[in-house]
């Protein structure tokens, strides 16, 4: 069996990070995700944008959320779909969210905000030697 889920979006507000009872931290994110396409009758562009919860356990996510992440950032998101229930005022409620909490759980900001992507560079040999044959 396999529960992953991943999405690229946008930050909606900043962080929220709060402590627990058991003296660990717990991360909301709100990420707008928004998907794009041309609308065959007339040529005009369409957009929809789906709002998408994510809670994060993970102590060094929760750390790079709180120093890198803000309202309007853009993050590639990993981790595992779960939904709780719980009750308020005598009605079930439900909440479907991504939950960081482990191992391959991922963060990566994909833009330039504060310096928070490093870029990385594959750097190729060169051959300086002839061939031998």
């Amino acid at each position: 069996m396999l529960n992953r889920f991943e999405c690229i979006g946008n930050l909606g507000k900043d962080p929220e990070i709060r402590d627990l009872n058991n003296n660990n931290q717990v991360c909301n994110l709100s990420i707008g995700v928004t998907e794009k396409w041309k609308n065959k009758a007339n040529g005009e562009q369409q957009s929809k944008t789906e709002w998408v919860k994510a809670v994060i356990f993970s102590e060094g996510l929760i750390r790079v959320c709180s120093q890198y992440l803000k309202k309007g950032s853009k993050i590639y998101l990993s981790g595992k779909l779960q939904t709780r229930k719980w009750q308020s005022n005598g009605e079930t409620k439900y909440a479907t969210e991504i939950v960081l909490n482990g191992f391959g759980d991922q963060v990566i900001m994909l833009d330039s905000r504060g310096n928070a992507v490093q870029e990385q560079t594959v750097v190729e040999p060169t051959l300086d030697d002839e061939i031998p044959f």
